[in-house]
């Protein structure tokens, strides 16, 4: 009989989840520039905006014990990682709608798969992301993210405005189980050691309530946003294990957008006319010879990136990596883009995984999940869906995302500055990147396409 492990990954929270455990329950569970991240960070443009007081009063997280610990500095550096997010998400984006990825989401879920994985099949996940253990980046992940958590900075526990934005980013890992079945122990012992994974057993002759379970925890460790995660189908019972992993990010913006009239051009030439396009000016611009974009910063210490490709350009024909590294602060930029509400769902991952060498995990008889449940060596990934959201106003943002893997056996003056401009008011790309302690930290990469009124009620 087939056994079936499901893995999810949740956005604004990312999730992987197991299947497959007899009756067993586990629960584990500033620097001032570089909040800003230097879009509109100046201590001038501050002082100039008579938040002089609240910054005397601020209280940033403090990195700096992550970046000292000689274990996570082996793997501080992502390399690479703007090529990879670009590459997949050219694979898996809609061409003609709106479309949202989480790298960190999918890749949390496949590295906590790696730890179950086969010595060949766990070469090939990690020759994918890039490291040597996935288990070291997993803790430097969380690790920030405690970091991050220390303080809670809503509207700034900075006190500059009231955006009703926390400030807020999670990874959190579960492992669902089948209850006639157990997990590997040394499986068990990583996942919840490395990655904090809850480890619960389910009833899978009982697939509603299984369900439930599941997209509760779903709902709580996104906030809400990502709702559903596993479907009653999923719950078969040749159902092994589910791995979940969800990732949530919230954030007031360090300075707020104003809001005026603005126009937005669709795809497919159409025009609509907003009543609250957003506006700001910023001093981080970068320029290729096929993009222009712009950074803006949150008080948690990440940045939004705003990419305008030149007409007719794919996010495929872009060098993100080359982008990014033209950054200057020469400009002061004048910006604009439209308030951003919507979700996305993909299944082309599997496919899309084979072409950067993953194969083994998704061959019949290939054992490539040999580690991963005690009644089984022969387990394969049949599907992966991600579901993400994004929540985009002119005080902060919420994005989520959700990961499921189905497996079965076999202020002083300034002198005016040049300005450039960067006007997100027809197709455009944009990155949420957290990197403060972890380098090349993609939570997000996205596309819009088309705006309609209902997208910014």
């Amino acid at each position: 009989m087939k056994k079936i492990v499901s893995l999810a990954l949740c956005v604004v929270c990312v999730l992987t989840m197991l299947t497959g455990c007899s009756g067993q329950t586990a629960d584990s569970s500033g620097e001032f520039k570089r909040a800003e991240r230097g879009s509109d960070s100046s201590i001038a443009e501050v002082v100039k905006h008579g938040m002089s007081e609240a910054i005397g009063k601020m209280k940033l997280p403090d990195h700096k014990d992550i970046a000292d610990d000689e274990e996570v500095d082996a793997v501080i550096e992502q390399k690479g990682s703007y090529e990879r997010a670009k590459a997949m998400f050219a694979l898996v984006k809609d061409e003609d709608g709106n479309s949202l990825y989480s790298p960190a989401s999918l890749e949390m879920a496949i590295g906590m798969l790696s730890e179950g994985a086969s010595d060949t099949a766990r070469k090939q996940i990690l020759g994918y992301i890039g490291v040597d253990d996935y288990a070291v980046l997993a803790e430097a992940l969380m690790k920030h993210a405690d970091i991050t958590n220390e303080e809670d900075t809503t509207a700034g526990g900075f006190e500059a405005y009231d955006s009703n934005y926390k400030t807020v980013l999670n990874f959190a890992n579960s492992v669902w189980v089948n209850d006639k079945y157990s997990l590997n122990k040394s499986f068990l012992d990583k996942v919840q050691t490395s990655y904090r994974a809850r480890a619960e057993a389910v009833d899978v002759e009982d697939p509603v309530g299984a369900c439930q379970t599941i997209n509760d925890w779903c709902y709580e460790t996104t906030n809400g946003l990502v709702q559903k995660v596993v479907t009653e189908t999923m719950i078969v019972p040749d159902l092994s294990a589910i791995l979940c992993n969800s990732v949530y990010f919230e954030s007031a913006w360090w300075k707020p957008w104003s809001v005026r009239e603005g126009t937005f051009t669709n795809k497919d030439g159409s025009q609509v006319k907003l009543d609250d396009m957003l506006h700001a000016t910023v001093n981080t611009y970068y320029e290729t010879d096929n993009a222009v974009a712009f950074s803006k910063g949150y008080v948690s210490g990440a940045t939004f990136i705003g990419i305008l490709p030149n007409e007719g350009v794919d996010i495929a024909d872009i060098d993100l990596a080359a982008l990014i590294a033209s950054e200057t602060t020469d400009y002061d930029v004048d910006i604009s883009m439209p308030k951003l509400n919507y979700d996305f769902s993909s299944d082309a991952f599997i496919d899309s995984l084979k072409k950067f060498g993953i194969v083994d995990i998704f061959t019949e008889n290939a054992k490539g999940l040999t580690n991963l449940v005690n009644e089984s060596d022969d387990l394969f990934v049949s599907r992966i869906i991600q579901k993400c959201k994004i929540e985009l106003d002119e005080n902060g943002t919420k994005a989520a995302a959700v990961t499921a893997i189905a497996a079965m056996k076999s202020a002083a003056f300034v002198e005016p500055r040049p300005i450039k401009e960067v006007h997100l008011d027809r197709p455009f790309y944009y990155l949420i990147v957290d990197d403060v302690d972890v380098p090349g930290t993609i939570l997000f990469i996205g596309s819009v396409n088309t705006i309609d009124c209902s997208d910014n009620t």
